[in-house]
């Protein structure tokens, strides 16, 4: 069944998962340790290092906007504010992680997924469903996990990509990777800068700054693992991505915001039983942003983490997994918080076990937060696999969301025209109960899974009646399907996804705000010996962009078209027409969103 890997060694397993595809890929985050996908008992879904360079996407919005049970909003066009929600709960319950760093802003409480760099991504694992049990806060609606590109087969594998297009758009990454010896490594660069979009339109009041709104980015990542025997091994990660986004708001006066997201660690495993594996992680994650203007402003985050993890193997299929975890959370800003800094202590269990055609994992957590004190979660997952592949499965977890510094420790401020705001110390952490089921099956021609999710919020945070702090009054309640089918037609290496979800307030049995209903994507590529071609047809229902239904946001549907034609064994030429169609679609009402682009250019490995 499963099998327990070095943490440090599951980050760098990418590498040889994604050189040869004919390999069972291989899940980290499901439970904290590697297992082979299909041996996971929840939702997973895996994008490779080559489905990256397939769609020759540019940002993780864009990348993700078709995936089931994910819905993307964007402010703009690159560079602009996103929203990355998981089977209808919202853009603050997603844990994201980058090579096992907890990201994200501890003011704002999310994670900038329009500032983080593509090219640095060597795979990306997406586990639906809550994973507090094993991770703490935010992981209500799922997991993200981002790894970054590391060593590979040979000594010296260099990197180069350059592209240009619409919108005076250009990007230029380098990389380095390899092994020598017992060392790994692996080095990437990247500067991307686009004169852009005007963001906001007519049904934005504020609009009355009517011009591009341009976006540069500069990033730099590094990965060392060193193998000092075969029971002992060390790795070292870093990634610092640097940019600045005009801001199109002119009723207040900014100009432009520089925005940076940086993530250090190093973590260490040793074997000194053939039963026992023990991991010590130390990191740092950091979301610093500056605004220009008339109200100038700062809000740097950093989050120091630490954890010590040990593995048991007892008897073949059974892993027993105990942990701590501790995390500092730290704000500096022109604002004055009421407090700077909080901490969170944790402790971690988890049993893995199989007999027969039956497999479990039950996990439980508990959490001692300065802020707000305890919270205890826990999931229990089952799965039985019969005679000819088909599997089954049927899990239950509990989740809760800390509240933020802005929600707990905005200092008392008059706005004017009597309109006052200050955070609410007494605010408990949100919770949540999910069910799901799952059924799949693996089979000569392809692969399909058929998920049902039931997820039930409480003390959702919101603000009060009166605008003028925040409260745990609203409660909400989703449902809802999600179908998958993967398999070769006519020579098409096909993927259809589809997702149905009915995410609803309990109280005003109003649609939660910029959620859709349904939504549908296909894609499809195929191999004509030297030349590559591909299209993503990605179609989403209508949504409401108010809590009260009373702004429609209507549907729309996409179509992303894309070639690629290799000259030589390390030189290949690249296009893409993204929205060949030249839709006009809103997912923010009063914010535009790119038209139709082309981007050519090459890539040499």
């Amino acid at each position: 069944m499963q099998q327990s890997l070095p943490l440090c060694f599951m980050f760098s397993f990418s590498t040889a998962v994604s050189a040869d595809l004919t390999l069972e890929p291989m899940v980290v985050t499901a439970t904290r340790t590697a297992q082979s996908k299909t041996d996971v008992l929840a939702s997973v879904d895996i994008i490779t290092q080559a489905e990256l360079q397939r769609k020759q996407v540019r940002s993780l919005p864009e990348l993700l906007a078709g995936r089931a049970g994910i819905d993307v909003d964007t402010s703009g066009g690159f560079g602009t504010q996103s929203a990355v929600r998981i089977r209808g709960t919202n853009a603050d319950h997603i844990l994201v992680l980058v090579d096992g760093v907890k990201m994200g802003s501890v003011s704002a409480g999310t994670f900038a997924f329009e500032n983080f760099p593509v090219e640095m991504i060597e795979r990306i694992e997406i586990v639906k469903g809550p994973r507090s049990s094993l991770y703490g806060s935010e992981a209500i609606g799922g997991v993200i996990h981002i790894f970054t590109k590391k060593g590979g087969d040979k000594a010296f594998i260099p990197t180069v990509k350059v592209s240009y297009g619409t919108h005076e758009t250009a990007e230029t990454s380098i990389g380095l990777a390899g092994t020598i010896g017992a060392t790994s490594y692996g080095i990437s660069a990247k500067y991307f800068n686009t004169e852009g979009i005007d963001s906001t339109n007519e049904n934005n009041a504020f609009a009355n700054n009517l011009d591009k709104d341009g976006y540069d980015e500069g990033s730099i990542s590094l990965n060392l693992t060193h193998q000092f025997s075969d029971t002992l091994d060390a790795s070292i990660h870093a990634l610092r991505a640097e940019g600045n986004i005009e801001i199109d708001l002119g009723f207040v006066g900014r100009d432009s915001t520089d925005v940076a997201q940086q993530a250090v660690g190093i973590s260490t495993t040793w074997s000194p039983l053939a039963i026992w594996s023990t991991t010590v992680s130390i990191s740092e994650s950091r979301d610093e942003s500056e605004t220009f203007g008339n109200i100038p402003s700062v809000f740097d985050t950093a989050r120091e983490q630490w954890s010590w993890q040990n593995d048991f193997t007892v008897w073949e299929d059974h892993i027993f997994t105990i942990g701590y975890d501790f995390q500092e959370d730290k704000v500096q800003s022109t604002t004055a918080f009421d407090a700077n800094s909080r901490d969170n202590k944790a402790v971690f269990v988890q049993w893995q076990g199989g007999w027969q055609a039956l497999d479990w994992a039950a996990a439980a957590r508990h959490d001692d937060n300065q802020a707000f004190g305890t919270e205890d979660t826990g999931s229990l997952a089952l799965g039985y696999t019969f005679n000819n592949a088909l599997k089954t499965t049927l899990s239950y977890g509990t989740g809760f969301k800390a509240p933020t510094f802005n929600d707990l420790f905005f200092p008392f401020t008059d706005f004017g025209f009597g309109f006052t705001f200050q955070g609410n110390p007494d605010l408990k952490p949100e919770r949540s109960e999910s069910w799901e089921w799952g059924l799949q099956q693996k089979t000569a021609w392809g692969h399909w899974q058929v998920n049902l999710f039931y997820t039930k919020i409480e003390d959702l945070i919101t603000l009060s009646a009166d605008f003028s702090t925040i409260e745990n009054i609203d409660n909400a309640r989703i449902r809802g399907l999600e179908a998958v089918i993967e398999s070769t037609v006519w020579g098409w290496d096909t993927r259809f996804q589809f997702t149905y979800t009915d995410p609803r307030d309990v109280d005003t049995k109003q649609v939660l705000a910029r959620r859709s209903l349904r939504s549908a994507s296909l894609s499809m590529d195929r191999q004509f010996g030297a030349l590559g071609v591909g299209a993503d047809i990605i179609a989403k229902g209508h949504s409401f962009n108010d809590a009260d239904n009373n702004v429609r946001l209507s549907g729309y549907h996409l179509t992303h078209v894309r070639a690629t034609y290799d000259i030589d064994s390390h030189w290949q030429l690249q296009g893409k027409v993204n929205n060949l169609f030249n839709k006009r679609f809103d997912t923010v009402s009063g914010f535009n969103t790119l038209d139709r682009n082309i981007f050519v250019g090459f890539r040499y490995q």
